[in-house]
């Protein structure tokens, strides 16, 4: 029997769609101008993101290759578009292909015990690092011609070499759970997706201090490197640690409380309750400070798979259509940087409020999950 390597397909996956994605936004759409890039990212956005749910819903009945190997598609065919100077139907085409492969690898990865914790985080964190690696690689100094068309051929191969291995991605067995009464289980779902509308929001508002920590003195193709990536580097590190955060604090309560009965849903709410917490204090008082403005940052993003998680625990049998309602959040909370420049607003105090916010529905979701258990 061959080994199970969906989780790190996926990831690998994951983290090349979104590098490509971004790589050729970035490539073919350029910053010329203010109106020109709002529409251009709004456009890549709304279909990368707030088609997902619908998407999600549909093939939430088939295997999870199915929809991963027709994201991958996508993308390759949007290159070949560009090779045809079709440029906003390859936009068009990328935007499709990632929410079509963020949905395959939800059904893929989705679990609602201790391992859908691990493979929620480890499978979102991989995304950050394309994104900002594809802007990167677009958008860095010096690109020569040359060198465009060598990393667009190697994108290309790679996609390639994923399409053929979409036939070992496996759809993910869902553990049984006890059912929720339904107005709970809504006013669950209410609150994890405000929570993740509100995080969304609040990190138009994340000071940039602990970018200092990835300039290193002497060494400037690294400094310039590292700075790229740094808001990369930031959320993969936060997002990776969020699953095994709400491991250690399930494990913690239960070992070490009188909560003995405690399950990983409340571990992940507990979880999410103390990263949000910490990441309030550190971002609030520490917001100049580099090293605690770095860490109020991996905090804040370590509560990512918590919500993702709850979302899959609350639509057990639809995992491609929880992501997708979570990322319909996250397009909402990105909607209002296109007319909201954030250097006019109290950034400091508008991000401890919304996070304090965020913090608020963790505590008020599992307070109401503890009662129903009762």
């Amino acid at each position: 029997m061959k080994k199970d390597i969906t989780l790190p397909l996926l990831t690998i996956g994951h983290f090349t769609i979104d590098l490509a994605c971004l790589y050729f936004y970035f490539t073919y759409f350029p910053p010329c101008g203010l109106v020109a890039g709002i529409s251009a990212a709004l456009f890549y956005n709304f279909l990368a993101f707030a088609l997902q749910a619908p998407i999600g819903c549909f093939f939430d009945r088939f295997p999870a290759r199915k929809s991963t190997s027709i994201g991958i598609l996508f993308v390759l065919v949007g290159y070949i578009c560009g090779f045809c100077r079709l440029y906003t139907a390859g936009l068009m085409l990328c935007g499709f292909g990632n929410a079509f492969y963020h949905v395959g690898g939800s059904i893929g990865i989705a679990r609602t015990d201790t391992k859908g914790l691990r493979n929620s985080g480890i499978f979102v964190s991989a995304g950050a690092l394309g994104v900002s690696l594809g802007t990167f690689l677009a958008s860095g100094p010096g690109l020569s011609d040359f060198r465009r068309q060598t990393v667009t051929v190697l994108l290309v191969l790679f996609l390639l070499i994923l399409l053929v291995l979409q036939k070992r991605v496996r759809s993910s067995r869902h553990s049984a759970r006890s059912p929720l009464p339904v107005k709970t289980t809504t006013l669950l779902l209410l609150l994890s997706l405000l929570a993740v509308f509100i995080r969304s929001f609040g990190g138009l508002f994340f000071p940039s201090s602990y970018r200092l920590l990835f300039t290193l003195p002497g060494n400037g193709p690294l400094a310039i490197f590292l700075l790229a990536m740094a808001s990369g580097i930031t959320a993969f590190l936060g997002k990776f640690m969020g699953g095994f955060l709400s491991n250690v604090c399930t494990a913690f309560f239960r070992n070490h409380t009188s909560w003995k009965s405690i399950d990983s849903r409340s571990g992940n709410y507990l979880s999410g309750i103390l990263t949000l917490g910490i990441s309030t204090l550190l971002l609030t008082f520490g917001g100049n400070i580099p090293l605690l403005c770095f860490l109020g940052i991996l905090f804040f993003h370590a509560a990512m798979p918590v919500t993702l998680f709850e979302l899959y625990c609350i639509l057990p049998d639809h995992p491609g259509f929880a992501m997708g309602l979570s990322t319909v959040m996250l397009f909402l909370g990105y909607l209002p940087s296109t007319w909201i420049p954030p250097d006019t607003l109290p950034d400091s105090l508008i991000l401890c409020l919304l996070t304090l916010l965020a913090t608020g529905c963790m505590a008020a979701a599992f307070l109401l999950y503890r009662r129903s258990r009762t």
